[in-house]
C-alpha cells in the first residue's frame, strides 16, 4: 500500500534544488537549427518555505536568431532570480523585466521551460540591464531545455557561491 501512494505522489510534491547543467553537442545543435543556447546551468537554493534563490548562467550558440550577434561571441550570460515552488514545479523571475522561467522535475534532472527569460552578458559596465539577452528561440514563445543533475561545487564556481 505504501509503495502505491509513493509511485502515485507527483515528482513535483519534493522539493526541487540544487545544481543542473546541460552542454548542448554539435549534433545536438544541428538537429535544432532554432535552439540558441549551447550551454545551460541552473542551480537553485531553498531559502525559507517555499522561495528559493535561482542562478542561471548561459552560453548561446552561434546560430538561431543569435548568429553573428555579441550574444554568439561566446561569453557567459547570467541572471540571479527569485523563485517559489507552485504545482508545476518552481517558477523563477528575473530583474529588469528579465521574464520568467519555470524549472520542472524529471526523474534525471529538470526542464526549464521559458519564453523569455533574460540573461545578463558577463562583465558589461553599461548598467545593470544592458547586454540582456533571452533564452527563448522565438522571445514569447515557450522552449523546453533538458537539463541534468550536477555536482553542487559546477554551479558554484559558475555564481561565485561557496
Amino acid at each position: 500500500m505504501a509503495a502505491a501512494l509513493a509511485a502515485a505522489t507527483p515528482a513535483a510534491a519534493k522539493p526541487i534544488y540544487g545544481c543542473f547543467t546541460r552542454a548542448y553537442d554539435a549534433a545536438d545543435l544541428a538537429a535544432a537549427p532554432a535552439q540558441v543556447v549551447e550551454e545551460l546551468v541552473v542551480q537553485l537554493t531553498l531559502d525559507e518555505g517555499e522561495f528559493y534563490t535561482g542562478f542561471v548562467a548561459a552560453r548561446f550558440a552561434a546560430q538561431g536568431r543569435v548568429a553573428g550577434t555579441a550574444a554568439a561571441a561566446g561569453a557567459w550570460h547570467q541572471q540571479w532570480a527569485n523563485c517559489v515552488e507552485g504545482e508545476g514545479g518552481v517558477t523563477c523571475s528575473a530583474d529588469c523585466g528579465g521574464g520568467m522561467l519555470t524549472v520542472v522535475p524529471r526523474q534525471d534532472g529538470v526542464d526549464v521551460v521559458t519564453s523569455g527569460f533574460g540573461v545578463l552578458r558577463e562583465g558589461l559596465v553599461n548598467g545593470p540591464c544592458a547586454g540582456t539577452e533571452t533564452l527563448a528561440e522565438v522571445p514569447g514563445q515557450p522552449v523546453t531545455y533538458r537539463l541534468y543533475t550536477a555536482h553542487n561545487n559546477v554551479c558554484s564556481m559558475m555564481s561565485g557561491e561557496k
